[in-house]
């Protein structure tokens, strides 16, 4: 058996082989096509909160209140416009409007969810037209396939759509603690938490256990600061275009900021004088924030490069007291978030946070060991997220995969399904 062309949605077949078993057959030999918007539904005037989904170039969009079709699996595609080619799988009851095809296999004959992997390919529909692209019915139906037994098709749509229904349940996971995060900082950053590792009751549960204070509320044991009382801050080297002169060194600008990342792809080159190298050098557990761009965007210096240095647009925040970094990034994005640094950037054609307001923003300072509680339970949820960040990447890498492997009989599905079980139990999923 020879490779299995991906580009196989053409009208002239070629010379292909296939897994012994599979058949080439174009779509109009097993498929019956409908033109989208037969019922003239506008999304405008028609589409309701609820009711029959209905597909437009764009997926299901929208609900309207009748069905077009009843019990019908089908795949929908979009002919015409931005998302040419783009597939979309419709069942039970629903809807098309214009500018889709709804392409409905004959039963027995191909599985809608198999023939829905097969083609939502960008390289499968042959498109006609530039500046707006389409599909032609008569290229659409003359298209090739390569279709293996029936009761393969559903094994290998049942494999895919494991995987699909653990991405989307990992995408589920990780909207949900992004959402939760902003709560459980305001909770942390308000309430703080006890030596037992337990956050403190609310104040109107133990008011006992709280004091006024210009900003508000704060737990008793709490003291209220500015961030130049805990903090070093220091502007980074301005680059004056001195090419020839100094010591070529490593420094971080503003784009190599990212929110609680440094990107090391953005590290540039620079010269520095000798002073420079003493000034300007970072330090393990310095904070670096963000002067302009996005304003008050923070990331923790953690040595990713041995030695380097930082830029004028980049404030350095080096603890004078024991003040934790990480705690006071999480402080810039919980006040970033709520709006609460508006008053001190400055509004200019460009906005910046000068180092003068960046001095004076208030700071609440917990004693040193609640600092490592209330820090230890950020990082904990931290790495929550990543482990579900990372789960998603390997489960959309093992998806990819498997779609080239299963949909073109290099990998057979019979035996996959014997393992199939262990594979979703290393993933944390059931199949």
């Amino acid at each position: 058996m020879c490779e299995l062309r991906l580009t196989s949605g053409t009208t002239s077949l070629g010379e292909i082989k296939i897994p012994e078993g599979w058949t080439m057959r174009q779509l109009k030999e097993f498929c019956s096509f409908s033109q989208g918007g037969r019922l003239g539904f506008i999304k405008q005037v028609h589409y309701r909160t609820s009711g029959v989904p209905a597909y437009s170039a764009a997926g299901q969009d929208g609900f309207v209140e009748v069905a077009e079709f009843r019990n019908t699996d089908a795949v929908v595609l979009s002919a015409i416009g931005a998302n040419c080619g783009r597939c979309f799988r419709a069942h039970g009851e629903w809807t098309t409007l214009a500018n889709v095809q709804a392409i409905i296999p004959d039963a027995g004959a191909a599985d809608a969810r198999f023939l829905h992997y097969r083609v939502n390919r960008d390289d499968y529909w042959p498109r006609s037209g530039s500046a707006q692209p389409f599909i032609k019915p008569s290229d659409m139906k003359a298209c090739w396939i390569a279709l293996p037994p029936f009761p393969q098709q559903t094994a290998i749509a049942k494999v895919i759509d494991t995987l699909d229904t653990a991405i989307h349940e990992t995408e589920a996971i990780i909207v949900k603690l992004q959402a939760v995060k902003q709560g459980l900082l305001h909770d942390l950053l308000t309430r703080g938490v006890d030596a037992n590792g337990e956050m403190r009751p609310s104040r109107v549960n133990a008011p006992h256990l709280y004091k006024q204070s210009p900003l508000g509320w704060i737990p008793i044991e709490w003291e209220l600061s500015t961030i130049v009382k805990q903090f070093e801050i220091q502007l980074g080297k301005m680059l004056d275009g001195q090419k020839n002169s100094g010591v070529l060194k490593p420094y971080v600008g503003n784009k190599a900021v990212q929110w609680d990342r440094i990107d090391i792809g953005e590290v540039q080159q620079v010269r520095l004088s000798q002073s420079d190298l003493v000034r300007f050098r970072l330090q393990k557990g310095d904070l670096l924030v963000c002067e302009g761009g996005e304003v008050g965007r923070a990331a923790i210096w953690n040595d990713e490069i041995s030695e380097c240095y930082y830029q004028k647009a980049l404030h350095r925040l080096r603890p004078l007291q024991g003040y934790h970094p990480r705690l006071m990034l999480e402080i810039l994005r919980y006040l970033l978030g709520r709006d609460a640094l508006s008053e001190y950037i400055s509004k200019t054609s460009i906005a910046h946070l000068t180092q003068e307001k960046l001095a004076t923003v208030p700071l609440l300072v917990p004693k040193a060991d609640e600092q490592k509680r209330l820090v230890a339970i950020i990082l904990a949820d931290k790495r929550r997220q990543e482990a579900e960040e990372s789960q998603l990447q390997k489960l959309k890498l093992l998806k990819s995969g498997l779609l080239n492997d299963l949909l073109t009989g290099h990998v057979r599905v019979t035996p996959l399904l014997r393992i199939w079980s262990t594979i979703s139990s290393a993933f944390g999923r059931q199949s």
